[in-house]
């Protein structure tokens, strides 16, 4: 009986390989790491038994005899990984690809695969494993998304007086050359920093020395005026 068993156990063994699609290689690392041997021709029969239990878990769904008088029902195994998941699924490693500047292969989701579900391929999830390896490429891509630009803290950080006063600044130094005859940006407001504060640049004007600078412009232009 333990013989026979055994045999059938070989058998479905070898039908579970064929309908996984996997190759010799791959046969052989799922059963030598759920057994601890290289052919199933070596196995007892509890090893055997963990070997089709593995099988099922990566999807092998047996051929069952329907009773007599009893309508056959469906497979009682979740839904395989569907084409709309590898497509989605290849879809977020060609954009990991692209942020990273190379090629992401299959390999880095069947390592996924392997780690979040324990199955070794991609195309042996279920519908609901492979869920979990697309979310964990989304929450990849999220992480690493390139946030929007925040123009308000772009321009800050160019001139910490804040554009306001940088554009007060420079309609006053106009009007100051227009009153003089000279040409827009004649007077600059480097000049005015230097006059007021002793900065060699505008750039780095603090709001209150960018203040000082336009009440002395303010004078300056009243002074031409009067």
């Amino acid at each position: 009986m333990s013989a026979d068993r055994r045999k059938t156990l070989i058998a479905k063994a070898h039908i579970a390989r064929a309908q996984l699609g996997m190759d010799e290689a791959t046969y052989r690392a799922v059963l030598q790491r759920v057994t601890g041997k290289t052919s199933a021709g070596d196995c007892t029969v509890p090893e055997l038994a963990a070997l089709m239990n593995e099988f099922l878990r990566l999807g092998f769904s047996p051929a069952h005899r329907p009773q007599r008088g009893k309508r056959p029902g469906g497979s009682a195994h979740p839904e395989k990984i569907s084409d709309a998941q590898l497509a989605k699924i290849e879809a977020l490693l060609a954009e990991k690809g692209h942020r990273q500047g190379g090629a992401v292969h299959w390999a880095y989701a069947d390592a996924l695969a392997l780690r979040l579900c324990g199955v070794t391929k991609v195309q042996w999830l279920r519908a609901d494993q492979a869920g979990k390896v697309i979310a964990a490429l989304e929450y990849d891509r999220r992480r690493h998304a390139t946030p929007p630009i925040d123009v308000e803290k772009v321009r800050q950080s160019l001139y910490p007086m804040g554009m306001q006063r940088r554009q007060t600044i420079d309609r006053l130094c106009d009007a100051i050359a227009a009153k003089k005859g000279l040409p827009p940006g004649a007077i600059t407001a480097a000049t005015a920093a230097w006059e007021t504060c002793q900065e060699e640049s505008d750039r780095w004007l603090t709001p209150e020395e960018a203040d000082r600078v336009i009440a002395w412009l303010q004078r300056y232009l009243k002074g031409l005026s009067a």
